[in-house]
C-alpha cells in the first residue's frame, strides 16, 4: 500500500474498532513494540506484551536514553563506503571488536553489510528510509498526535523547534545538500552566521561552514513516552504485561503446520509480534530463508549535560555531522521523589547521544572510553558548557540490520501465518516506530487469521 493508503488504513481500524476484536502478542516492550501496541489498542485489539527486562525501556534497551530526535525529514544508513573506511581507519565514530570475526553470525552480518555499502545498494535502502519517514511523520502528525492528547505530550518534553545540521567541511556540506535533494526531502540551507542566528549555541562552534535545517524534525524524550503509553494500556484493561520474559523457541512456543503455538499460555493468541530486537534472530533462524537478514545490536552512548542555569545551551535539536553525535534539550523528572510522570522540576538537561559500535558486551573500561571521548567531542562543539555537570552515563544496544532499513515482514516472508517481525531499525527507532506501527496494522487488516 501507498503512504497515504497505510495512513487511511489506520485510520479506519481506529475508527472501527470491532474490526480488531482478537488477541494479540506482542514480544519487547521497547519503543517500537509499544507504539506498535499502543496503535493496535486504539484499533480495539486485546494484547499481552511479553518484555525480558524489569520494565518498558528498561536501562538496556535502545528507548531507554536514545538522543530523542523524531528525524522524519532526514534519514540515512550505516552502510556506506564513507562508514567502511571510518571502520578500517579506526575512526572515533564506529568502532568494531574484531574478535567478532569469529563468530559465524557475525560474519554472515558483516558481509551483508559490506554488500551494502555499494552505491546503487545505498541508494535503494536510503529511498526506502525516506519513504518510512514520511510514513511514519505522516501517522506521526495526523494520527498520533490527536490521540495522545497534549497534556500526555507535553509530559514528554516535546520540542516543535526543528533540528539544525551542522557542517566544519565544505565539500560534505555540499554532498549532503545534494543528497538530500535527490530524497525529495524539505530543509533549509544555512550559512554559518545564519546557523547561528537560529541557534546561538553555535557561535563557539570552531570552523563552521554552514547547516541544513530541518523544520519537520523534532525532539522527546522517548523513555517519558514509552512510560506515558505503558500508563495508558495499563490503564486501559485490554492490556496486559509479563515482565521479566524473554519469550523463547521450544520454551515459550513452537513452529507446527505454518503457526505459532503458544506453550506457555492456556489459549493461544490470534498473531506474534516481535520487535524485541535482536532476539528475533531465535524466529528468523527457524524460518530457514537466507534472504533474509541478521539483526545485529550494535552499542549506542550517551550522557546527560546539567544546563539548567547556563544562558549558552542549545534551544533546539542539533546534530554533528562530522563526530554523528546528536543533541536534544529537555527537562528532567525526579522519579525518586514523585513517580507522577507529570510532574517535573524546573531543571533542563542536554542529552549527548552519539556512536554506534560494533561489539559484544563490552568491559567498563570500554565503555568509560567511549563515554569520555563522547563528553570530549561535546566540549568541542560547547565549550561554553565545561562548566555544567555531566551525568547519568549509559551504554545501550541498536539493533541493526545490514540496510539500516528495519525488517518489517509477515506470513508472505517467512511463511508463519500468524507472525509478524518488526526490529533493526537502528540509530532511527525512535522516528521509523510510528512507521513500523502502521505497517503492522496494515499486515493485521489485510490478513485472515
Amino acid at each position: 500500500m501507498s503512504v497515504t493508503n497505510l495512513v487511511k488504513n489506520l485510520q479506519n481500524c481506529i475508527k472501527n474498532k470491532s474490526h480488531f476484536g482478537k488477541n494479540f502478542a506482542i514480544i519487547g516492550a521497547g519503543v517500537s513494540g509499544l507504539i506498535s501496541a499502543y496503535f493496535l489498542h486504539l484499533c480495539g485489539a486485546s494484547l499481552t506484551i511479553y518484555e525480558s527486562g524489569e520494565g518498558v525501556c528498561h536501562g538496556g534497551s535502545a528507548g531507554f536514553q536514545n538522543g530523542g530526535q523524531l528525524s522524519f525529514g532526514h534519514v540515512d544508513s550505516i552502510a556506506s563506503i564513507q562508514n567502511l573506511r571510518s571502520i578500517f581507519s579506526l575512526s572515533c565514530y564506529i568502532k568494531v571488536n574484531f574478535n567478532l570475526l569469529f563468530k559465524r553470525q557475525f560474519v554472515k552480518y558483516a558481509l551483508q553489510y559490506v554488500k551494502n555499502c555499494l552505491p546503487q545498494k545505498r541508494k535503494q535502502n536510503l529511498q526506502e528510509l525516506a519513504n518510512l519517514a514520511n510514513l511514519s511523520k505522516r501517522v506521526f502528525y495526523d494520527i498520533f498526535l490527536q490521540n495522545f492528547g497534549d497534556d500526555n505530550l507535553s509530559g514528554c518534553h516535546y520540542n516543535t523547534g526543528g533540528t539544525i545540521h551542522y557542517f566544519y567541511n565544505q565539500k560534505y556540506f555540499l554532498q549532503k545538500i545534494k543528497h538530500y535533494t535527490s530524497l525529495g526531502l524539505n530543509f533549509k540551507i544555512l550559512t554559518a552566521q545564519q546557523a547561528v542566528e537560529m541557534e546561538n549555541a553555535l557561535c563557539n562552534v570552531s570552523g563552521l561552514c554552514g547547516g541544513i535545517y530541518f523544520e519537520e524534525d523534532n525532539s522527546i524524550n522517548c523513555k517519558l513516552m514509552c512510560e506515558k503509553i505503558y500508563q495508558i494500556l495499563q490503564n486501559s484493561g485490554q492490556v496486559k504485561f509479563i515482565f521479566n520474559h524473554s519469550f523463547l523457541h521450544n520454551k515459550d512456543y513452537k513452529i507446527e503446520n505454518g503457526k505459532i503455538i503458544a506453550l506457555t499460555q492456556q489459549k493461544n493468541f490470534d498473531c506474534f509480534i516481535f520487535t524485541n530486537g535482536s532476539g528475533v534472530n531465535n524466529l528468523l533462524s527457524q524460518v530457514h530463508n537466507a534472504a533474509l537478514p541478521q539483526i545485529y545490536s550494535m552499542k549506542g552512548y550517551s550522557f546527560d549535560v546539567d544546563v539548567s542555569y547556563s544562558s549558552y545551551a542549545p534551544q533546539i535539536a542539533l546534530t554533528d555531522s562530522k563526530r554523528r553525535i546528536v543533541y536534544s534539550v529537555q527537562n528532567r523528572y525526579n522519579a525518586s521523589q514523585n513517580n507522577d510522570y507529570n510532574t517535573f522540576t524546573n531543571l533542563s538537561f542536554l542529552r549527548v547521544a552519539g556512536f554506534a559500535d560494533f561489539t559484544h558486551n563490552p568491559s567498563p573500561r570500554q565503555i568509560d572510553k567511549r563515554i569520555k571521548y563522547l563528553y570530549k567531542s561535546f566540549l568541542q562543539s560547547f565549550r561554553s558548557l565545561k562548566q555544567s555537570t555531566a551525568s547519568n552515563f549509559w551504554c545501550g544496544e541498536r539493533p541493526s540490520t545490514p540496510t539500516s532499513v528495519p525488517l518489517i515482514i509477515g506470513e508472505e516472508q517467512i511463511n508463519i501465518s500468524n507472525c509478524i517481525i518488526a526490529s533493526g531499525h537502528t540509530n532511527l527507532g525512535l522516528t521509523l516506530s510510528f512507521a513500523t506501527a502502521c505497517k503492522i496494522v496494515g499486515f493485521l487488516s489485510l490478513s485472515d487469521l
